[in-house]
This record gives structure tokens, C-alpha cells and sequence, in this order.
């Protein structure tokens, strides 16, 4: 294997960037624009996991994927919790609106102190599960799907990490294989909150 290269985080990296990408392409919706900005994270996270399968195949695209993944933790994953608590709320916001949100969540960690820099995520996390909550009595289905993504996300950030090893098992494959399953839940509670609230309205 040619140095540089850590086939098993090619890979994983790789998968993680290909469902992502799937569930951005489900996620895109003509008629309401809020989904489509949780389509439009969905990409961005998906675009930041095919640089990192390049990185670790060996191209020099480190300070390409560090960047993204910043991005990727800091305004994508936080404004995909937003667009999943307004579209389980029922909330149209108008594209002018996601942008602010955007913005704030990119200043805030921009500003913050290093050791605050998981408060972004944080707060998106707190926004799917507010979202789980509301629906929790007219969808369990979904708000479990959240719920359980949610603790994949918070297990793979605070406890399995990026950096080391379980024996043979890179940590890094691991946190990308706990992504890769949190997504496809994510996307699903967000279109059936979707598809419910358009069925309230043409009730």
C-alpha cells in the first residue's frame, strides 16, 4: 500500500460520502424550501466525507478537508437540525431566513473559544430532539429514528473520536460508520415530518 494511504478510511469515508449524497438527492424537494436546505447540509457533509476519502487515499487535499469538515460540524449539521425541528413544527422559513440561521450558527463558531467549539453541534443536536418531541405522540416512528440518530452522532463525537484505535479498528472507521446510519434515519423523519404537515394542509 503506497504510503499515506489508510484503505479502510477510504472506504468508510468513501460510504459515508455516498449515502449522505443519497439522502441529499431524497431530501430535495420543488415545493418546499426548507427541505431542500436540509438536502443542500445533507450535500455539504457529503461533499466534506469525499474529500476525507481522498485524503486518506492520499491526495494532498488536507487543508481542503479540514475546512469543509469545520464548516460541515460547525453551520451544516446545526442548520440540518433547525430544518428538522421547523419541518416537524410545520414552520416555512424563506431561503433569506436559512441564510441568517447559517450565518449565525458560522459566527458563533467562528467566535467561540476552541473549547466551546462543540457548542454549534450541540445545539443542532438540541434541535432534532426537540423536533423527536413534537412529534413523538403522532409519529414514535420518526422521533425514534431522531432520537437514536442523535445518540450516534454524540457517541461518535464525544466518545469514540477521530484519532486511535480499537486494536485493528481505526476509531475514524468506526465515527464514520456511526454517521453513515444516523443519516438515513435523519432524512426519514425529516420527509415524513414533510409529507405530514403537507397532508395537514391539504386537509
Amino acid at each position: 500500500m503506497t504510503p499515506g494511504i489508510q484503505l479502510s478510511t477510504v472506504i468508510s469515508d468513501g460510504v459515508f460520502a455516498a449515502v449522505t449524497f443519497a439522502c441529499a438527492v431524497k431530501l430535495i424537494s420543488k415545493r418546499n424550501v426548507t427541505r431542500t436546505f436540509g438536502a443542500a447540509c445533507m450535500l455539504f457533509v457529503g461533499i466534506a466525507a469525499a474529500f476525507g476519502a481522498a485524503r486518506y487515499g492520499g491526495a494532498n487535499v488536507v487543508v481542503y478537508h479540514e475546512s469543509l469538515s469545520w464548516t460541515a460540524r460547525m453551520i451544516a449539521i446545526p442548520v440540518m437540525g433547525a430544518v428538522s425541528c421547523a419541518l416537524a413544527f410545520g414552520w416555512q422559513l424563506p431561503r433569506y431566513g436559512w441564510y441568517g440561521i447559517g450565518l449565525v450558527f458560522g459566527a458563533a463558531g467562528w467566535l467561540l473559544p476552541h473549547r466551546f467549539g462543540v457548542l454549534p453541534s450541540a445545539a443542532g443536536m438540541a434541535l432534532f430532539l426537540l423536533g423527536a418531541a413534537r412529534v413523538s405522540r403522532v409519529d414514535r416512528r420518526s422521533a425514534i429514528f431522531v432520537v437514536v440518530g442523535v445518540v450516534l452522532y454524540l457517541v461518535a463525537g464525544l466518545v469514540v473520536g477521530t484519532h486511535g484505535a480499537y486494536g485493528p479498528v481505526q476509531r475514524v472507521d468506526v465515527f464514520h460508520v456511526m454517521l453513515t446510519i444516523a443519516h438515513p434515519l435523519f432524512t426519514s423523519a425529516m420527509i415524513a415530518a414533510d409529507r405530514r404537515t403537507a397532508s395537514y394542509r391539504l386537509g
